[in-house]
């Protein structure tokens, strides 16, 4: 834990350092005018719908540390108590499960409901760490993968049908930044927690902490019923 501590502050120090240099204008030439990291800030928080989506994106990143592969081995020997070698059929039920999610929506051309799918998560992550049985844990990895994937093929949509297509370096790069900076954040936190608690508890404790995706994803979802029937 002490040494991932020390790589994080490392990480994030290098981080801001880039993010400084960031600062420096940057011209575009397709629209001849010049892009920083200030503009980009100052255009998400004046546009209420973006704004609203990089909080959802940035929330679900930090939750979405619950299920990085290093949480998932300790879940294997501390909670199943089974042989890791389950350890790659866990990570392929979820990544298996994502490319199910895009393809259903490549078929089918179909809106998904960020607040249907992100209570998906917290139900997965619920079952996650209430069962003692490894074929429920692959049901809750193959639940929450479809559901993320649903959450990114949506708002990445909704982001480019709503957003001026010149605005979009804008939007992308203020929510990457946030994303990296709170899957950083997710990961110390939930790997602290693992280190001090039963890792079934960090799953129950995770799927409290993903129940506010629910109602950010609700209000998106009105939000975008709004400027579509407009």
């Amino acid at each position: 834990m002490t040494v991932a501590l020390m790589l994080f502050t490392l990480s994030t120090f290098v981080t801001f350092q880039f993010v400084r240099s960031l600062d420096a204008d940057v011209t575009v030439e397709d629209d001849e005018f010049d892009v920083s990291l200030k503009e980009s800030l100052a255009f998400v928080r004046t546009a209420p719908f973006v704004r609203l989506l990089t909080v959802f994106v940035t929330f679900e990143s930090f939750v979405s540390t619950l299920w990085i592969s290093a949480l998932l081995l300790v879940y294997l020997e501390r909670h199943l108590h089974i042989d890791t070698s389950w350890w790659g059929t866990m990570n392929a039920s979820f990544l298996i499960s994502m490319i199910l999610a895009s393809a259903y929506v490549f078929r089918t051309q179909r809106n998904s409901s960020l607040a249907v799918s992100s209570l998906l998560s917290v139900g997965a992550a619920l079952l996650f760490g209430l069962t003692s049985h490894i074929a429920f844990a692959l049901v809750a990895l193959a639940i929450d993968g479809y559901a993320t994937q649903l959450r990114i093929i949506q708002t990445n949509t909704v982001l480019q049908e709503t957003t001026p297509a010149a605005q979009l370096p804008y939007v992308y790069s203020v929510q990457q930044t946030a994303y990296t900076f709170a899957f950083s954040i997710g990961s110390l936190t939930f790997g602290m927690l693992a280190d001090g608690l039963p890792i079934a508890v960090v799953y129950l404790i995770g799927a409290a902490l993903t129940v506010p995706l629910v109602w950010i994803g609700r209000q998106i979802d009105l939000t975008e019923d709004v400027i579509q029937s407009t």
